[in-house]
């Protein structure tokens, strides 16, 4: 089963240090909870999150799935790096893997980033084994928010294998095709202030949330519907909800 909880870190720790006032950057609320974005931080932080799905797909079991890491570096001078510990079931902390995201800003409002997920992982799992993409982000300048230098609208374009590639064994079994796209995607978009909506292409199919964070003192809350056409899985609800802590002093 494919984990609700994979991203929702990537926009945790977005504290981007803004030193350019005439750039708008992405607002801290999570702008998708299935695939990822190239957002980086400045500084140093720890951050937890927790998401879970209802029902798994092909079955009426939920399903819980967490992470915990740490990201470092300053995307806009160099890089950016996470390192996060995933649980995929919390409940019994067992099927743990580990991911390494890497983000690097290229210019004015848009960034790359790369990554490794789901290393380590145990090989009776029915997640997908290793999983890389890279994946490329803008903020529209000129969809300013009413929140200080935030960007109203963000998207996402990437490639990826693993888990935006290949379908499930019961996906396969009903003839739903053993392969997705690759090619994945996402846009954000600022109904109110660091309230976002969000719509993604996975690779496989399709997801639709919601996101909210007060502050930055305040957890990022996000929910939606992951799986809504017949391309893979079933529809089912997801959430997420995730904490940043500053280490350092931000710069």
């Amino acid at each position: 089963m494919l984990s609700s909880f994979l991203f929702s870190q990537n926009n945790m720790v977005n504290i981007i240090s803004a030193n350019n006032k005439e750039e708008a950057y992405p607002n801290m609320s999570i702008k998708a909870l299935m695939t990822p974005t190239a957002w980086g931080s400045t500084g140093k932080y720890a951050f937890a999150s927790v998401g879970g799905t209802f029902p798994q797909p092909y079955n009426n079991f939920s399903d819980l799935t967490g992470g915990v890491g740490m990201a470092v570096g300053d995307w806009g001078k160099f890089v950016s790096i996470a390192g996060i510990f995933n649980f995929t079931k919390v409940t019994s902390l067992q099927s743990y893997s580990a991911s390494f995201i890497v983000n690097r800003k290229i210019s004015k409002g848009n960034g790359l980033s790369a990554g490794a997920l789901y290393l380590f992982t145990q090989k009776n799992r029915l997640d997908p084994g290793p999983s890389y993409f890279i994946v490329y982000s803008h903020a529209v300048q000129s969809m300013q928010s009413e929140a200080f230098q935030t960007s109203k609208l963000c998207y996402s374009i990437g490639v990826g294998s693993g888990r935006f590639y290949h379908k499930s064994p019961k996906d396969i079994a009903i003839g739903k095709g053993k392969y997705g796209t690759a090619i994945f995607g996402n846009v954000s978009y600022e109904m109110f202030t660091n309230i976002n909506i969000n719509a993604e292409w996975t690779g496989l199919n399709v997801a639709l949330s919601t996101a909210w964070r007060p502050n930055y003192k305040w957890p990022a809350f996000s929910a939606g519907v992951a799986d809504i056409t017949k391309s893979s899985g079933s529809a089912r609800f997801i959430f997420s909800v995730g904490y940043a802590i500053m280490l350092t002093k931000n710069y």
